[in-house]
């Protein structure tokens, strides 16, 4: 009788077990067929409304290409500058993208499209009903969002040009691009090893392809997808004038093997696609593909493609995308912004990054984007430029590491390509006089670095020379020998700042003579498979000494005046027999590079303020760079390792300033660097820092503070101490215990953990659009406008969301958050708010010491966690929140 009990038990197991997975079965069936639905609608729109009309892109505010509306972050009627102004031409396709929760009106809609998620694509007859509609739409119930589809298209900068400079296939088979990220020698080493590799399909979301061409035999898995108003139905061919999409699609094939194939989605033309439209051919992609390339970016955060790329994500399906090509600063293009997304940027000839780059500190990692050889219609090839062909390149990479472990992770992917990549720099916007290409430096903007194909898999690294010179100080001419251990190997090197290729490096027979600062590059080339090592590089630079009779000095050691021709002087520590301790204010305005002996303990007063010649001091010695030192100077580096002390205004306004060497500086006075050039500072033993020290400073991307506990408030008018630094994303000031006004205004940090801060002023955070995570359990009061921004900011459903932890705040004042979307606030001695997050269904946790709160929240829905029978829950209770009970 058990032993039957145990069966039938085992057989009903078995039976939930099936049902459970034909439940899930049916239900993953069933999304399917929505989302399939939701695709077919969307295509049979573009095709019914789309085709008889000639969209424009506007062509002077790229910022308009697609833009966005979050109904639930409306602004406030009375701020004038609040909303967004359309004219009639952005609701040319006259259909709107709606998120809703329920049931709506759709005010006059001809035809209505769901199936993914809660999103509705509504078709209007005319632009003008679909302005109308928008305008309704703002404030109807069960509506989350409204956004336009807008008309998008790729970056001026990926012109296509009418008559392009055809290149030959072989030029092509052997682009330079493949040499620099290894790809070539990978792909010769897997048609010879015995190593078992999966099909993979990259599905190419674009204009389509000419699968017709000699470069994709074989190589193309045929879609029969667009969603275009052009070309004809089912087919996804690329036409003869933009053909984006072909050119996109032979880099992946040029950087993988034949087992890697491209599956392309023809979404539009080069002049006019829609949001809704790449939408549809993403979803579509994820069907089918393994890995997804868009060499599309919108300059707007469109909240469809965002969830599609989140689809992807869970599918572990990774989605390469470009980060832009306008050049500027955005933080929000889509999809190259999504966090799940790996966002490509470009490289040059030289392995620099490219300047056409949208910068942005989501980028990953960055590929070849400049020159390169693509396919286009008519079995011809050419040379094209954009992050439309950096981002297939890293795409193909992803595909072989999928292919040889396909158990891999979205985010396994992305580790592997950023730990395996080659640092990538940037040019300095300031050259220096002694050459260019001589200053390039990494940035936190522009990924990790650039991706290697064979360190990905493992490879064997090749053998790397090694330069005999090092980056510091020489006295006198110099001889540069390079070695290396690989006799097969050939060494290649340039002392201009450019790449070392073959075509323009001279080969190293001999050693070489270096006269002046010269930055020398060098690779081990092997000819037998034209491989290329890791590049290795130096710049040292050379300084000479002079005779005494240069040199006026007085009888306690003061130099008054050097009177030499030496440019890069290396200053000896005694002259005519007198020890130098100092030296004059312009007396080395002839100088281009400085050595100070150690016997010399400041930067005097004023000493290079103003100065266009130098660029470098470096003193042992010096112990305080006094004021105004260096400002308004066309100073870029110093290097003072004993420095205690840096004076107000030392380096003010200096435009090429880029770091300084200051290991023990104590005190930073106020704007001691502002309205400067400099791009990190590292400052470890750095224990005060005036207001206004940073201010204003555009490169800023980094500081290290780690001792610094205290930010000195100055009398008078002040920059806050990293205001308007808008490209820092990185500080660590652990120990820091106040920051002043405006402190952090207008930067891109994404994280506030100071756990020992006790006071803030007002607007300390004012401005900050990427901040997410605020940790600040010692903070009493929060000010007005702490956390706020101006009026007109726009905020959307996928601006960044904000989370909160004040364990010891008391007291909140007016206005202290702003509109900003804020998810989450955790108080644990809140006695009275003056304001509280504008955010609907914000979860605020509410203490038993909570007493009055003097703003009307009504209507913001906040989950409210609290002790039963405190003023928490009959302030919750009267304001229409939700109430739930914790213990406290």
């Amino acid at each position: 009788m058990r032993k039957f009990i145990c069966v039938l038990l085992s057989f009903v197991t078995v039976l939930s077990w099936f049902a459970a997975s034909f439940t899930a079965l049916a239900l993953e069936s069933q999304e399917s067929n929505n989302i399939n639905g939701f695709i077919d609608g969307i295509t049979e729109l573009v095709q019914a409304y789309d085709s008889d009309k000639e969209f424009t892109v506007p062509e002077n505010d790229e910022s308009k290409q697609i833009q966005s509306f979050s109904a639930e972050s409306t602004v406030d009627e009375t701020d004038n500058n609040a909303e967004q102004e359309y004219t009639l031409q952005d609701f040319q396709t006259a259909r709107l993208i709606v998120r809703a929760n329920g049931n709506f009106n759709p005010y006059g809609a001809l035809e209505e499209v769901s199936g993914f998620e809660d999103f509705h694509i509504l078709q209007y007859e005319s632009p003008e009903a679909a302005m109308e509609a928008y305008e309704n739409l703002q404030v109807e119930k069960n509506i989350t969002e409204v956004d336009l589809d807008l008309v998008c298209a790729y970056s001026g900068y990926e012109s296509t040009p009418e008559n392009p400079d055809i290149i030959s296939k072989d030029e092509f088979l052997n682009d330079w691009s493949r040499d620099r990220t290894q790809s070539k020698r990978l792909q010769e080493y897997l048609a010879e090893a015995d190593i078992p590799m999966k099909e993979i399909i990259v599905g190419v979301v674009d204009s389509g392809i000419d699968y017709t061409h000699e470069i994709f035999e074989g190589r193309v898995e045929r879609t029969y997808f667009n969603v275009s108003s052009s070309g004809n139905a089912d087919d996804e061919m690329d036409n003869e004038i933009s053909y984006h999409g072909t050119t996109v699609s032979s880099v992946i094939v040029n950087n993988s093997p034949k087992n890697v194939k491209v599956a392309v989605y023809k979404v539009g033309d080069n002049d006019s696609m829609t949001v809704t439209a790449i939408g549809a051919g993403l979803l579509a992609a994820i069907e089918k593909c393994d890995v997804i390339n868009t060499s599309l970016s919108s300059l707007s955060d469109i909240s469809l493609i965002t969830e599609i790329v989140l689809k992807a994500y869970s599918k572990n399906i990774p989605v390469f995308a470009a980060v832009g090509n306008s050049s500027f600063t955005e933080t929000s293009p889509v999809p190259a912004n999504v966090p799940e997304c790996i966002a490509v940027s470009a490289t040059d000839f030289n392995n620099t990054i490219a300047f056409m780059n949208t910068k942005t500190p989501n980028s990953d990692v960055s590929a070849p984007g400049e020159n390169v050889a693509v396919a286009i219609p008519g079995d011809r090839y050419v040379r094209f430029s954009g992050t439309s062909y950096s981002t297939p390149c890293a795409a193909a990479l992803g595909a072989i590491l999928k292919s040889v472990t396909p158990e891999i992770t979205v985010d396994e992917i992305d580790a592997q390509l950023k730990e395996t990549s080659f640092d990538a720099k940037r040019y300095n916007e300031r050259q220096s006089s002694q050459g260019g290409f001589m200053d390039n430096y990494h940035s936190l903007w522009d990924g990790v670095g650039m991706i290697q194909f064979c360190n990905a898999l493992g490879l064997e690294k090749l053998t790397v020379p090694e330069i005999h010179l090092e980056d510091k100080v020489y006295i006198g001419e110099q001889t540069c020998t390079i070695t290396c251990p690989d006799e097969k190997a050939i060494v290649l090197y340039t002392t201009d700042g450019t790449y070392p290729a073959f075509e323009n490096a001279d080969v190293y027979t001999e050693p070489f003579q270096i006269t002046q600062r010269t930055r020398i590059r060098a690779v081990a080339y092997y000819a037998d498979g034209g491989y290329y090592s890791d590049e290795v590089e130096t710049t040292p630079r050379i300084q000479y000494t002079d005779s005494d009779e240069n040199f006026a000095i007085s009888n306690d050691g003061i130099i008054t005046k050097y009177n030499g021709n030496i440019s890069d002087l290396y200053v000896p520590e005694t002259i005519n027999g007198i020890t130098v301790t100092g030296f004059d204010k312009g007396a080395f305005n002839t100088v281009i590079g400085l050595t100070l002996p150690k016997t010399v303990t400041e930067i005097p007063a004023s000493a290079f303020s103003t100065n266009s010649i130098i660029e470098f001091v470096r003193g042992e010695g010096i112990v305080t760079v006094k004021s105004s030192a260096f400002s308004q100077s066309n100073i870029m580096y110093v290097e003072f390792p004993a420095a205690e002390y840096i004076q107000a205004y030392a380096f003010y306004a200096a435009s090429k300033f880029c770091s300084g060497y200051f290991p023990n500086v104590e005190i930073i006075e106020g704007d001691a660097f502002s309205y400067s050039r400099i791009i990190s500072f590292y400052g470890p033993e750095v224990q005060e820092i005036d207001d206004g020290a940073f201010g204003q400073c555009s490169r800023l991307e980094k500081v290290y503070f780690p001792q610094c506990t205290i930010i000195n408030v100055l009398w008078g008018p002040a920059n806050g101490v990293f205001d308007s630094c808008s490209r820092l994303v990185s500080v660590e000031m652990p120990l820091i215990t106040n920051l002043t006004f405006a402190a952090f205004n207008n930067t891109s940090i994404s994280k506030a953990d100071f756990p020992f801060i006790k006071t803030i002023e007002e607007k300390a955070f004012y401005n900050c659009f990427e901040l997410e995570y605020i940790n600040m359990t010692a903070l009493l009061t929060v000010p007005k406008q702490a956390f706020g921004s101006d009026s007109f900011s726009l905020f959307n459903k996928y601006t960044k969301l904000r989370s909160f932890r004040l364990d010891s705040v008391t007291q909140i004042e007016q206005d202290a958050f702003g509109k900003h979307p804020t998810v989450r606030i955790e108080l644990s001695h809140l006695e009275s708010a003056k304001s509280l997050p504008q955010t609907e269904g914000c979860i605020i946790t509410m203490p038993s010491t909570f007493k009055e709160c003097t703003e009307d929240t009504v209507g913001r829905n906040y989950k409210v966690y609290g002790t039963k029978g405190t003023y928490a829950e009959e302030w919750a209770n009267a304001n229409g929140h939700e109430f739930i009970e914790i213990s406290q």
